[in-house]
């Protein structure tokens, strides 16, 4: 009974629209509540987020947020990307790969198993370059030249 109406309570509370996050938070108390009552489940509720939250490990959050503001406002990115450029450039397809590269850069900085070119996946430094590159490309008639005409 309580399984059916806690799947239930979030099947209803996502086709209203409500975020999932919110939607998992209202049928995961829902659930609590209905198995071991109003009381104990709240109180359950309470003990498992501040044993949670209570963790050391959860520093690592804003100290990650602070690290990449500060890569942003020291453009430490910028320079790894125009690094990557300056090495791998002059190769076929040297655009993507000094993406990948850049972004590699700025994981092994941050510290980041995940891949690396998500910390700048909106193509703040790449689409910028592609443009400039193909804006040469238009004015020569022909390949840029193997140092960047406009370096990022």
């Amino acid at each position: 009974m309580a399984f059916t109406m806690t799947f239930g309570a979030l099947g209803l509370l996502l086709i209203l629209g409500i975020p999932i996050s919110i939607s998992l938070l209202f049928s995961g108390t829902l659930g609590y509540i209905l198995t071991i009552g109003f009381q104990p489940g709240l109180t359950a509720l309470a003990q498992g987020a501040y044993s949670d939250l209570n963790s050391f490990v959860i520093i690592a959050i804003p100290l990650y947020i602070l690290m990449g503001q500060l890569m942003l406002k020291g453009e430490a990115g910028r320079d790894l990307f125009a690094l990557a450029q300056r090495i791998v450039g002059r190769l076929p397809g040297g655009l993507a790969i000094a993406a990948i590269l850049g972004g590699s850069g700025e994981t092994n900085v941050l510290g980041s198993a995940k891949g690396g070119v998500s910390t700048n996946s909106d193509g703040s430094l790449e689409i910028p370059q592609a443009a400039c590159d193909e804006a040469v490309h238009k004015l020569l008639g022909g390949d840029p030249p193997r140092r960047p005409a406009c370096s990022p």
